[in-house]
């Protein structure tokens, strides 16, 4: 299954809460739905994430991808970009680590050029305010309005892009 597939889920949920938002009064309410977006969102990073790394390994070996699959099973949020990098990534080798910085690099400098917005740091800030509402029960950042997670989630899934690339189409060189 294509790993954008995995996007579903949160896609549905805010298509539904655009209509219904912008009819919510209660501030508290709207913040609980930030929060809600927020878990969706990273829900959907994870599922990602699990789906890419294990459909590589699967295409070089079925039983490399058995092993990456149960692995994968563990990972529990655990998603940043370091993770990626430290704990996925490097399992396939330093070449897959360095790939997956360069995309980073060269997609995020672009990314700057056109949006005038960081998805790195987009990808970084939903998955905080995620932990921060699952974790504390309330939206610590209760100024992150409905409109700034959104557009975070769809930012941060260049993240995701570049970690496909990383794995699927290899840099020259690397």
């Amino acid at each position: 299954m294509p790993y954008k597939i995995n996007f579903k889920h949160a896609d549905d949920i805010i298509a539904d809460l655009d209509t219904y938002l912008p009819n919510v009064v209660d501030p508290m309410l709207k913040i609980k739905y930030v929060g809600f977006v927020s878990v969706a969102a990273v829900t959907c990073y994870e599922n990602a994430v699990k789906e890419i790394c294990c459909t590589y390994a699967d295409s070089i070996n079925q039983t490399f991808g058995t092993f990456v699959s149960n692995y994968f099973e563990r990972i529990n949020g655990r998603i940043r970009i370091n993770n990626i990098r430290g704990d996925y990534l490097s399992k396939f080798g330093d070449s897959y680590c360095k790939a997956f910085d360069q995309y980073l690099r060269i997609e995020n400098d672009e990314f700057l050029k056109s949006d005038h917005r960081d998805f790195m740091t987009a990808y970084e800030n939903l998955i905080t305010w995620r932990h921060a509402f699952t974790h504390e029960g309330s939206f610590r950042t209760s100024t992150t309005t409905y409109e700034e997670v959104v557009q975070a989630y769809q930012d941060g899934k260049m993240v995701l892009s570049c970690l496909h690339s990383s794995l699927f189409k290899r840099i020259s060189g690397i």
